[in-house]
């Protein structure tokens, strides 16, 4: 049995700079077709995305592992519970079915995209709070930069995470940041 004192635990701080206001990174997130070129890891591709932005209004990712890795689809399917454009942007989230149904037990909680009031670049943080009630914080920051935005993501290893699961994990953040700087700078 490991002590908790003995628990080796791991922060990754990821920086991208991303030359797009905060307008554009809204639209990353709240536009279908800009969602469709970022969303998921390295390397996956997101074929379909159905996004009804109002508050109640459901969404519907999918995303396509590459051929190598099986090629499957997966599904992230939610609820939009509030949207202050340019400010947050708070949805439920659950992996899903092709046809938006929870598939138990995948739930993952509700997220939380927060931009910040009144910033030219903007804010967002995440947390994610699972059905266990376990709530895990995401720190993401847009800070200005000459005439673009740095991103700044902190990716914590909790304490019951595996190194490979961890390493997994930042493998993926760091492939969406750099599917997301490619999409806002070729917008």
């Amino acid at each position: 049995m490991t002590k908790e004192n003995d628990i080796k635990k791991q922060d990754l701080v990821v920086t991208r700079i991303i030359d797009a206001p905060v307008e554009l990174v809204w639209k990353a997130w709240t536009e279908p077709k800009r969602v469709m070129r970022w969303w998921g890891p390295k390397d996956y591709t997101s074929p379909s995305c159905k996004i009804d932005l109002r508050e109640g209004g459901k969404y519907l990712f999918c995303m396509r592992a590459p051929k190598d890795q099986g090629g499957q689809e997966m599904y992230s399917a939610g609820v939009y519970k509030k949207i202050l454009p340019l400010e947050l942007l708070e949805f439920t989230q659950s992996m899903a079915d092709k046809d938006g149904k929870s598939i138990d037990p995948a739930q993952m909680g509700r997220i939380e995209v927060k931009f910040a009031d009144k910033n030219k670049f903007g804010v967002l943080d995440h947390d994610v709070t699972l059905p266990s009630g376990a709530k895990f914080y995401n720190p993401m920051r847009v800070f200005p930069n000459n005439d673009g935005s740095e991103i700044i993501f902190t990716l914590y290893q909790q304490p019951d995470v595996t190194d490979q699961l961890f390493s997994e994990d930042a493998e993926a953040v760091t492939g969406g940041l750099k599917k997301l700087k490619t999409l806002l700078e070729n917008s």
